[in-house]
C-alpha cells in the first residue's frame, strides 16, 4: 500500500515537471543594463537586437566580440555609433552571402 502511494506521488510530480517544461517556459540571457562606451568595430563579429516584448527588461543591441571566449556586450539602441556599426555589419553580411552564392569562374584552360 505504501509503495503504491509513493509511486502515485512520484507519478504526479513527474507529470507536473513535464507539463511545466512543455508549457514553453525557457530561460534566456538578457542585458540588464547597457554601456554607451564605444566598442571598436574591428572587435565585433556580429550582433542581435534584444527587445522588451521577447521577455527582457530593456531594449539593447548585443554585440558579439571576436575575443576568446566570445563576449556579449550590451549597447543602447539609440546611440549613433551603434546604428552605424549595425549597418556596417548588415552590409558585411550581405556581401558575404553574395560572394557565397556567386558562381565560381573556371580556372581550367581549354586544350586544343
Amino acid at each position: 500500500m505504501k509503495t503504491a502511494r509513493a509511486l502515485l506521488i512520484l507519478g504526479i510530480l513527474l507529470c507536473h515537471l513535464v507539463c511545466v517544461q512543455g508549457a514553453g517556459l525557457s530561460l534566456q540571457d538578457c542585458c540588464l543594463q547597457t554601456s554607451a562606451k564605444r566598442i571598436p568595430f574591428g572587435a565585433i563579429i556580429g550582433y542581435e537586437i534584444q527587445l522588451k516584448d521577447k521577455g527582457c527588461p530593456i531594449e539593447a543591441v548585443v554585440f558579439q566580440t571576436n575575443s576568446n571566449p566570445t563576449r556579449n556586450l550590451c549597447s543602447p539602441r539609440g546611440m549613433p555609433w551603434v546604428k552605424k556599426w549595425t549597418k556596417k555589419l548588415d552590409k558585411r553580411k550581405k556581401e558575404m552571402e553574395k560572394n557565397v552564392n556567386k558562381p565560381k569562374k573556371s580556372t581550367k584552360r581549354q586544350l586544343d
